[in-house]
């Protein structure tokens, strides 16, 4: 009977490596990113009394083995912005792809992910800053080609539901993962402690994003290829 037991435990466990050394294959050979370049910078500066600045007449590069352009439909009052949205188009206008919308007052960040079987992603991201160095995450777009055409995989929603906490985000590419990093600013001072609400931010504890002290995160979203399902998975980090 102890024989029996213990080759029956034997080959549960041999079972259980088989299923996790073909997890790790599958991982292993589904898509992997590999980069993050920045391709639009748009500063609306709010609470100074500077110029809306950066990639106004639009951002030209290549983005799936095309060339593209990202082209602003802004409203400009007194040179700041005052809402419109942003184009994903081909660079000869032939073809359009997308829209993104700009509220009033947001600034604009878009960054084109690379990948090691030549695809590429593109996050956009509109936010709106202050001059104190606090920034308000307003809008999340991360989409991909599917055929002739661009779709989007997760937006702000997105990380909502997966129970990211922020103020604003970082994007970064990580073992051939996108990482979003949320992180608020802290206000408070080393006797009243850090953050808005003392040691906590929405409730969690945080840790602090550099030596300065002067930025703070709980958790973040990471989005990973699934084969399978031919999307975007996502998981929360704390």
């Amino acid at each position: 009977m102890l024989v029996r037991f213990m080759w029956k435990e034997f080959s549960r466990v041999i079972l259980v490596l088989g299923v996790l050394m073909l997890f790790v294959t599958t991982s292993a050979e589904a898509l992997q990113l590999t980069g993050l370049d920045k391709v639009m910078m748009i500063k609306n500066h709010n609470g100074l009394a500077v110029p809306c600045e950066g990639d106004l007449s639009g951002s030209i590069f290549y983005l799936n083995n095309e060339e593209i352009k990202l082209k602003p439909y802004l409203v400009m009052v007194k040179q700041k912005n005052a809402g419109g949205y942003i184009k994903l188009i081909s660079r000869d206008g032939s073809r359009d792809y997308l829209s993104f919308s700009v509220k009033p007052n947001t600034s604009v960040r878009a960054y084109k992910i690379t990948s090691d079987e030549g695809r590429d992603f593109l996050i956009f991201l509109t936010y709106q800053d202050a001059a104190n160095g606090s920034s308000l995450c307003d809008g999340m777009w991360l989409v991909g080609k599917v055929d002739d055409k661009y779709v989007t995989y997760a937006t702000k929603a997105t990380l909502d539901r997966a129970g990211l906490l922020y103020s604003d985000i970082i994007p970064d590419v990580n073992s051939g993962q996108l990482e979003i990093t949320g992180y608020t600013r802290c206000y408070g001072t080393v006797d009243k402690g850090w953050g808005p609400t003392e040691d906590k931010y929405k409730g969690k504890r945080f840790r602090f994003l550099g030596e300065d002290k002067m930025y703070a995160t709980v958790n973040s979203v990471y989005f990973f290829w699934d084969d399978e399902a031919k999307w975007f998975g996502v998981r929360l980090v704390e």
